[in-house]
């Protein structure tokens, strides 16, 4: 349950802050087709600050997950050495995948969104429900504005198919939020082992 929480509190931050820029896509989705080169600049600049957003907390995740790991460690030693019961916090302490994962957690409404399309297409192939794919579609505009068919809307959803377009989101999604958080870790291994050297040369072993 402690791990639904964590890569919950993830999982909303990234909807929530993609749903702040909802407007901003839209708005740039009604620039003419004459302007395209303009319209994908603006696009691509969006979600740059998206990714950045998302990146950045993906390093203080990391970091901190580094520390929290150390400390757990720290505590682990005194269970040995004492026999004392101690908290350890497993949910938060690093491990390479909760990057990865976090990025997984991103895309679950989507996938759900889009496993209730896909329902919707089988149980009525001539006229199916499209709200589901809809949602989904503006939910996640910041990578569905780059991948659907030039020739579909986004605001009239013409094409059913158009929604599968929205699965290149997770590994999009999983290498923003994953490599940042090794890279965060890696960063705070290093602080660590530098205090771990510079005590080495002061006290020896």
């Amino acid at each position: 349950m402690k791990y639904v929480i964590y890569f919950g509190k993830r999982m909303a931050f990234s909807i929530v802050f993609a749903l702040t820029i909802v407007m901003l896509s839209t708005s740039i989705s009604i620039i003419d087709e004459g302007l395209l080169w303009l319209k994908y600049l603006l696009y691509f600049l969006t979600f740059a600050v998206y990714a950045v957003v998302i990146m950045a907390v993906g390093v203080r995740d990391g970091r901190e997950a580094v520390k929290i790991r150390y400390h757990n460690d720290a505590e682990r030693l005194n269970i040995i050495k004492t026999g004392e019961d101690r908290y350890i916090n497993y949910v938060k302490e690093y491990k390479p995948w909760k990057g990865f994962m976090s990025g997984l957690a991103s895309c679950v409404p989507m996938i759900i969104l889009i496993l209730i399309q896909s329902v919707c297409f089988i149980v009525d192939q001539q006229d199916p429900i499209l709200w589901p794919g809809a949602i989904a579609s503006y939910i996640y505009i910041v990578i569905f504005s780059f991948f659907r068919p030039n020739n579909v809307s986004f605001v009239t959803f013409a094409e059913a198919l158009q929604y599968y377009y929205l699965l290149v989101a997770i590994p999009v999604f999983m290498l923003i939020w994953g490599l940042p958080y090794l890279y965060g870790a890696r960063k705070q291994m290093k602080v660590y082992a530098k205090i771990e050297n510079k005590q080495h040369t002061i006290y020896g072993d």
